[in-house]
């Protein structure tokens, strides 16, 4: 993932771990994400949906031509 720079996919700086734990340094999104809208129950529109989607489609298409 570090080596993976697409806007669609947060960015990976780097990671360390303690005794018990595995911590990430990614990019900070203010607005939360998409995990966080879908445990309050959050609705979204036909047009979200179809945006959401489409961003998933794209940066797997990426990481998939990185291999």
């Amino acid at each position: 993932m570090k080596d993976l720079y697409f806007p669609f996919i947060s960015n990976l700086y780097c990671t360390f771990q303690d005794e018990s734990n595995l911590y990430f340094v990614i990019d900070y999104f203010s607005g939360g994400d998409l995990r966080y809208y879908l445990m309050k129950g959050k609705q979204f529109s036909e047009n979200q949906i179809k945006f959401i989607l489409a961003c998933l489609i794209i940066a797997l298409e990426y990481i998939y031509s990185k291999k």
